[in-house]
């Protein structure tokens, strides 16, 4: 969970408000990739897959931080760690 905690919060810093194509990036290790869009409200959905098994992944996060979606076929809810700016 520490894992998937941190990486929602690092992609939701690292990636720009405009919708993006899928990234590949590195994270803890296992390579990774996602693409995101914002809603006019600010909620962020991000989805992708972990690429060494194919394990599909899709997080909402709302303006608040909280988080819910799925990892393959179990559900996930927790709040996003704030980021310091």
């Amino acid at each position: 969970m520490t894992m998937l905690l941190a990486f929602v919060a690092a992609a939701t810093v690292a990636t720009p408000t405009t919708n993006l194509p899928a990234r590949v990036i590195d994270f803890d290790g296992q390579k990774v990739s996602y693409a995101s869009a914002t809603a006019p409200d600010g909620t962020r959905r991000l989805y992708g897959e972990r690429l060494s098994d194919g394990e599909r992944f899709e997080f909402v996060v709302s303006p608040d931080g909280k988080v819910t979606g799925y990892v393959g076929d179990t559900k996930v809810e927790f709040r996003k760690r704030r980021t310091r700016g």
